[in-house]
C-alpha cells in the first residue's frame, strides 16, 4: 500500500501545468462531443465523437500512467480531432440538403434547425482539437530528480 500512496505522490508531483491543461482539454471535448449528439440526433450520425474522445481520454490517462505522457497526448489529440472531422462528415449532407430546399424558396440560413448549434460544436472542436495538438508537443512531466543522491537536505554538502 506504501507503494502505491508513493507512486501516487510521485506522478502528481511530476506533472507540469501543461499535462493539466491537456486532462481539462479531454474532458472538455467529451462534454462536447456528447453534448453534440444529443442535441444535433436529428440531423444524422453526430455520436461518432462521443465514442472517439472518450478514448482518447483513456489512452492519454492510461498512457501517462506508464510514462508515455507525449504519445497519449498525441493520441488524444487524434481522437479530438477526429471527432470534429466525424461531426462535419457526418452533418454536412444534412445541412448542405437543407440550404438546397431554402435556395429556390429564400435564403435563411439561420432558420434551419439546429444550424447555429452545428457551427458552435464545430468551432469548440476545431479549437479543442488545436489546443489538444499544441500541447502534445509540450513537455508534460518533469524531470525525475534522484533525492537519494543530493541527501536529505538536497544540498550540496561535503
Amino acid at each position: 500500500m506504501e507503494k502505491f500512496i508513493d507512486f501516487i505522490d510521485n506522478f502528481f508531483a511530476t506533472r507540469r501545468i501543461t499535462y493539466y491543461i491537456m486532462l481539462g482539454i479531454s474532458v472538455a471535448a467529451i462534454i462536447i462531443c456528447i453534448a453534440s449528439a444529443a442535441i444535433l440526433s436529428f440531423a444524422g450520425i453526430a455520436f461518432l465523437g462521443a465514442i472517439l474522445t472518450p478514448l482518447g481520454l483513456i489512452a492519454f490517462v492510461g498512457l501517462s500512467l506508464l510514462g508515455f505522457d507525449r504519445i497519449g497526448a498525441t493520441i488524444s489529440a487524434l481522437c479530438t480531432f477526429g471527432s470534429f472531422v466525424g461531426l462535419i462528415c457526418g452533418l454536412f449532407e444534412h445541412f448542405l440538403g437543407e440550404i438546397q430546399n431554402q435556395a429556390m424558396s429564400g435564403f435563411d440560413i439561420l432558420s434551419i434547425k439546429g444550424f447555429i448549434a452545428f457551427v458552435v460544436f464545430s468551432a469548440i472542436l476545431l479549437v479543442l482539437s488545436v489546443a489538444s495538438n499544441v500541447l502534445a508537443w509540450f513537455k508534460l512531466s518533469k524531470d525525475k530528480v534522484n533525492t537519494e543522491a543530493c541527501g536529505k537536505e538536497g544540498g550540496n554538502e561535503k
